[in-house]
C-alpha cells in the first residue's frame, strides 16, 4: 500500500510549525530520541500525504459500506481504551452508534475527558429498544470476548486487528470485514478515515492517537507496524503539528496506573482477561482452556507485592470458569518486561514448557524479560507448548480445601472505592451494603451453576440500575 502523492508546501508549512515550538528538552542531540518522537519526525513526510486527503470540513462523501449505516459498533467485554474508543471513532466513520460492553477504565476515561468525549451507552440499552438491530464488532472476533446480550444473527461487520485463533463469531451471510495485521483497531480506523477522504473531527483524531499509543505501549510493543507509527505521525500534524505527544502518553499512562491501587484481586485478575481454547496433541478430542489476565502499569513493584492474593484469587477464577490454568502477567510498560504469576503447579508446568527460564525464589512468578505482548509474547508460546505436546503433569491436584465463596459489590456510598468488586469467604463478615454477584461456590469437586462471565458482563447495567435507584450518589 503506497502512500499517496502529498503537497510539499502544506507539509513543509506544518514541519516549520513543528520546529518553531521546540524547546531544548526536544532535541534529540541533549537525549535519545523516544519511539513515538522517531515515528513522527522520521515519517513527517509520507504521513502529511495522508493529512491533505483529509477534507478541513463536513461534506458528503461516498459511502463505502451501505450496510454499515445506523449499525451499533461495539467493542469486546472488559473494555479498554482502544475497544471503546474504537467503537466511537468507528461509529463516526460508518454513520452508527457507538456502544460499550462494560465499564470504562481510568485510562479511558483520561482520554474522553481530555477530548470531550461521553462513554457510549451500554449494548444492553440499545439492544432493548431494537432487539433487531445491526452490530458491528470492534477490536475482537471471538464468541469468548462477545457480550452475551448480542445475538450472532445481528453482527454486520468486524474491525479488528487480532489473529483468527479459536471460536470466531459465525455468521449465516457474508459481512463487511476489516482485518489487518496491525497493532491497534484505532490504526485501522484512522487511516480508512484518510483514504475515504472523510472528516475527522480533531477530537475524535485525538482519541485515536491515545487508542494507538495505549496499544502500542507508546509505540514501544513487538505488535507495533509501520502502519502504527504512519498514523501517529499523521494524527500529531493533523491535530496539531506542535504538540508535545511525549507529555501525551505519559500522563495517559499514569492514569492507566491510577486505576491499579484502588482494584481489588477480583478486579485485577478479571480486568483484562482473555480465554483460549488448545487442541491437546494426543487426543483431538480434548479441548483445554486456558486464561491469560494482563496488567499494564508504570509500577510493576506495586503490584508484585500483591502477588500472593492476586494468586489466591487465579487459582478461584480458574476453578470457578473450569480452566485447565489461570495466568496473570504484570506488564512493566517503562522497562519492557513482564512477571507471570504462578497460581499451581499446573501453572507452573506450562509456565516453563512455553517459556523458560527459573521461576522466583517464593515461588510466585516467572520473569519474561523483553516480553510485553499477549498476542506476540505470551499466546504463541503456549501454542508451541501444546504442539509439541505438554500435558498437565500426573498426578497434580486441585486444592481440596477451598472455601465457599462470592462475588459481591461495595455499594455503600460512604465507601473509600464504592462499587469495586470483590471475593468474599464464606465466614468473612460481610456488610449488608454488599451485593452478591454469583452463588457460593462450594468447592473443587462443584460446578457453578451459572457462568462468571454473565455475572461480569452483566455488572454494568446492574450498576447503573443501582446508581439511578439512589440518585444521591453523585456518579
Amino acid at each position: 500500500m503506497t502512500p499517496p502523492t502529498t503537497s510539499p508546501n502544506r507539509t513543509h508549512m506544518r514541519r516549520t510549525m513543528r520546529q518553531s515550538v521546540l524547546t531544548p528538552q526536544h532535541h534529540y542531540a541533549v537525549r535519545e530520541e523516544t519511539p513515538i518522537e522517531d515515528a513522527v519526525e522520521s515519517r513527517w513526510e509520507e504521513a502529511g500525504s495522508f493529512v491533505d486527503k483529509i477534507p478541513e470540513e463536513e461534506r458528503e462523501t461516498l459511502t463505502y459500506e451501505p450496510k454499515l449505516k445506523g449499525a451499533i459498533f461495539l467493542g469486546h467485554i472488559l473494555p479498554d481504551a482502544d475497544s471503546i474508543l474504537g467503537a466511537i471513532i468507528a461509529a463516526k466513520l460508518y454513520d452508527g452508534v457507538p456502544a460499550r460492553a462494560g465499564d470504562i477504565n481510568t485510562e479511558t476515561q483520561f482520554v474522553l475527558d481530555r477530548y470531550d468525549g461521553t462513554a457510549p451507552e451500554t449494548i444492553e440499552s440499545l439492544l432493548e429498544a431494537d432487539p433487531e438491530r445491526k452490530v458491528c464488532v470492534v477490536d475482537f472476533q471471538q464468541q469468548t470476548q462477545l457480550h452475551p446480550c448480542v445475538p450472532m444473527k445481528n453482527i454486520v461487520g468486524i474491525i479488528d486487528h487480532h489473529a483468527l485463533q479459536s471460536a470466531t463469531v459465525i455468521t449465516l451471510q457474508p459481512i463487511f470485514v476489516d482485518i489487518r495485521p496491525w497493532g491497534c483497531a484505532c490504526t485501522i480506523l484512522a487511516h480508512s478515515f484518510a483514504v475515504q477522504e472523510k472528516f475527522l473531527p480533531k477530537n475524535l483524531a485525538g482519541m485515536a492517537l491515545s487508542g494507538i499509543l495505549s496499544d502500542t505501549l507508546n509505540l514501544r510493543s513487538p505488535t507495533t507496524t509501520e502502519w502504527d507509527k504512519r498514523m501517529v505521525s499523521m494524527l500529531v500534524q493533523y491535530i496539531d503539528p506542535s504538540m508535545d505527544v511525549n507529555m501525551l502518553a505519559a500522563a495517559q499512562f499514569r492514569a492507566k496506573s491510577r486505576e491499579l491501587s484502588i482494584m481489588t484481586p477480583y478486579q485485577l485478575v478479571n480486568g483484562d482477561t482473555k480465554k483460549f481454547k488448545f487442541t491437546d496433541s494426543k487426543d483431538p478430542t480434548l479441548i483445554r482452556e486456558i486464561g491469560y489476565g494482563v496488567i499494564e502499569t508504570t509500577d510493576a513493584s506495586a503490584s508484585l507485592a500483591r502477588a500472593k492474593e492476586l494468586i489466591v484469587e487465579l487459582d478461584h477464577c480458574r476453578d470457578d470458569d473450569n480452566l485447565i490454568c489461570f495466568f496473570l502477567a504484570i506488564v512493566d510498560i517503562v522497562n519492557m518486561t513482564s512477571y507471570l504469576l504462578i497460581a499451581g503447579p499446573v501453572e507452573k508446568s506450562l509456565a516453563l514448557e512455553a517459556y523458560g527460564g527459573e521461576i522466583s525464589l517464593d515461588g510466585t512468578h516467572l520473569e519474561l524479560k523483553g516480553c510485553v505482548s499477549r498476542k506476540k509474547d505470551f499466546v504463541p508460546g503456549l501454542t508451541s507448548a501444546f504442539e509439541k505436546g505438554w500435558a498437565p503433569p500426573a498426578g497434580h491436584r486441585r486444592s481440596l480445601m477451598r472455601k465457599n465463596s462470592k462475588i459481591v459489590m461495595n455499594n455503600s456510598p460512604s465507601a473509600s472505592h464504592p462499587w469495586t468488586l470483590s471475593r468474599v469467604f464464606e465466614g468473612d463478615e460481610e456488610s449488608s451494603t454488599f451485593t452478591s454477584f454469583s452463588t457460593s461456590i462450594s468447592g473443587a469437586s462443584s460446578s457453578i451453576s451459572k457462568s462468571i462471565d454473565g455475572a461480569k458482563s452483566s455488572v454494568s447495567s446492574m450498576v447503573n440500575a443501582a446508581k439511578k435507584s439512589l440518585p444521591f450518589i453523585k456518579k
